[in-house]
């Protein structure tokens, strides 16, 4: 690879119910392909006629909801059948400017070990300026330190780790594929010069002294998954030196903590406790 400009890569998106207007930033990126693996229920038909007219862009609608692990296989093995070695992972939260990926190819670019690198990715920046997962010392952090969002992935290291964990479904479906990664000798790598707007939930922080509490407001759905998810990626990968206990368990005391501070508290709570108990059911998959 001698050059940023000769790495090419399609933008591969996962959709639910998208707002009428989540496809405007990228009217400004036409010189990319974009692939759209939408998971609606009701398709938005006007929308999404709307973004079919640009000639680069792949529209994939499977008319339910198969996770977001699932959509993002799709989207990868679509990119795989065009020739692209690459792609830019991308949610309906996240802003991405020509900068971030200007930044991304760069890097990759200059690596000598660039086929060992499975991600790279930028700094998320979430509401009230949180910054995600990160030891912010260095310029580039190795290891679970970013999210779906952002992602630089290659495609032939997807491919040997036989892509997402589908049976995730939905939530940590991120962190399990960086561990995967790790596990099986590649690099996940965080550039925290590279930033990027993220909007996680409708988070809020609440402060008591100098600790600050994590309100996310997940809907009670939601809630299942990341408990049921965060003790499979505990159960599964704490044994590695790969950050895992630390992160996970301050992402559980947030979200469960932070729940008697939301609406619905009851239902969450309920739903909270499902998640556990299909963990030690091993019941994974679509919460039915």
């Amino acid at each position: 690879m001698n050059n940023a400009e000769k790495l090419q890569f399609p933008i591969v998106m996962v959709t639910y119910n998208p707002s009428h207007d989540f496809f405007e930033q990228y009217t400004r990126m036409m010189g990319y392909q974009f692939i759209i693996v939408d998971n609606s229920e009701v398709v938005n038909n006007n929308l999404f006629k709307q973004i079919a007219s640009f000639s680069n862009v792949i529209i994939i609608h499977n008319y339910q909801n198969v996770g977001i692990a699932k959509a993002l296989n799709i989207g990868c093995q679509c990119a795989c059948d065009l020739g692209y070695k690459y792609v830019l992972t991308m949610d309906q939260d996240s802003i991405l400017t020509e900068t971030i990926i200007s930044e991304l190819k760069s890097f990759i670019a200059q690596r000598e070990d660039y086929a060992t690198i499975a991600i790279v990715s930028p700094l998320h920046i979430m509401q009230y300026g949180v910054k995600n997962r990160v030891n912010l010392l260095d310029d580039i952090t190795y290891g679970i330190n970013t999210m779906t969002s952002g992602n630089l992935l290659n495609l032939s290291i997807w491919q040997k780790i036989s892509g997402f964990t589908e049976s995730l479904f939905i939530d940590m479906v991120d962190v399990d594929y960086y561990c995967r990664s790790m596990i099986a000798g590649y690099k996940v790598i965080t550039l925290n010069q590279v930033t990027m707007q993220h909007s996680l939930g409708d988070m809020q922080v609440i402060n008591f002294g100098k600790f600050k509490l994590k309100v996310f407001n997940h809907s009670q759905l939601r809630k299942y998954y990341q408990i049921r998810n965060s003790l499979y990626i505990l159960k599964n990968y704490s044994c590695y030196d790969f950050g895992v206990k630390g992160l996970l368990l301050r992402f559980l005391f947030h979200s469960c903590i932070g729940v008697l501070f939301e609406q619905f508290k009851i239902n969450k709570i309920k739903m909270i406790v499902l998640g556990f108990i299909d963990f030690c059911k091993n019941k994974y998959g679509k919460y039915e």
